[in-house]
């Protein structure tokens, strides 16, 4: 950030004058992140991505993210959304784009050291937001059921070979794979798009912060649209038990899922199926992106590619797991 982006975004909304330079706040796996103290107080500032491409409708989708957050909060649910100017979030100053948050005195867990009493509060959550059947102008239709095609997959995995990028061999062994996967992911869509609400969309850990009193507070709203409920419970239950890691809590698996009963939620038997038939599918649309930015496409920085690397690894680590494991994940979740 700049000096003049500073003073820009300060003057817009009112913010008084910093105290100190900006402070990288890391975490995040796409955009920048820093903290701002003020005389006034502290921000948390989102700068958005080279990789977004701002068009009318991305920045329409960014708009009524956060007027979904915020339509949440109103309703009890700790929702964090931005600040605004003349009813807009996004601010643009130089060549960047930001979004401004008020800073909240509260700390994400690290995946080690997340329990049950965390699983099963956000659990109670997402039962509370799905039953809340919440309404919002301007959304019309899904917008979680796009996919990668096959032969986009095909073509990166040749890029990923020729380029010599780390994890090229592994692509290359696991085609067909990720190719099935893929196309189970497409066949669940339909199934899954029956049934739906307005929700986060993204609430693993990454996105909730605690305070010391283990209250939570649920940001990056940016993901979040029309879709089907049990997928959303059953991803975070993954997310929440370990998921990345290769190795599930039951013991949180199975109290989130209770939890989210016991709160009102309903988990339907015939979405349950079709979830785990597609998340794996879900997971290779994840890992489609981080191989482009691997490759250094988009404009990607360094940082970027490094990132890239890393998620593709975990993603693809992720997807066997999954296939090994869903039979017992599906009893679990039942």
């Amino acid at each position: 950030m700049t000096h003049n982006q500073i003073q820009n975004i300060c003057e817009s909304l009112n913010l008084g004058y910093p105290i100190s330079p900006p402070t990288r706040v890391y975490g995040g796996l796409l955009h920048l992140m820093w903290r701002l103290d003020t005389d006034t107080g502290s921000y948390a500032i989102k700068q958005l991505s080279k990789d977004i491409h701002l068009s009318e409708a991305t920045i329409k989708q960014y708009e009524l993210t956060e007027n979904i957050a915020r339509q949440f909060a109103t309703h009890g649910i700790p929702a964090v959304s931005s600040l605004r100017k003349n009813g807009k979030s996004l601010i643009y100053t130089g060549e960047n784009t930001f979004i401004i948050y008020p800073w909240k005195k509260a700390e994400m867990i690290e995946n080690d050291a997340i329990n049950i009493l965390h699983a099963t509060k956000i659990a109670s959550l997402l039962a509370k937001m799905h039953l809340l059947h919440l309404s919002v102008p301007g959304i019309t239709k899904p917008t979680y059921d796009t996919f990668s095609s096959n032969e986009l997959i095909i073509v990166l995995i040749e890029k990923s070979v020729e380029a010599f990028l780390p994890f090229a061999d592994k692509l290359q062994n696991s085609k067909a794979m990720l190719l099935e996967a893929n196309e189970q992911y497409q066949q669940a869509i339909p199934i899954l798009n029956q049934s739906l609400v307005i929700s986060h969309a993204d609430l693993d850990p990454k996105n909730v912060l605690w305070d010391e009193n283990n209250n939570p507070f649920l940001i990056d709203w940016e993901s979040a649209r029309a879709l089907n409920s049990t997928s959303e419970i059953l991803n975070a239950a993954l997310d929440w038990s370990g998921v990345t890691t290769c190795s599930i809590d039951q013991d949180i698996f199975i109290a989130m899922i209770t939890a989210y009963k016991k709160a009102g939620g309903i988990i339907n038997a015939k979405d349950l199926d079709a979830f785990f038939d597609g998340i794996p599918g879900y997971c290779v649309h994840w890992m489609v992106y981080n191989i482009q930015r691997s490759l250094g496409m988009k404009g990607s920085t360094l940082e970027d590619k490094t990132i890239g690397i890393e998620q593709v690894n975990q993603v693809l680590q992720v997807i066997y797991y999954l296939n090994d494991t869903k039979d017992e994940l599906i009893k679990l979740a039942y």
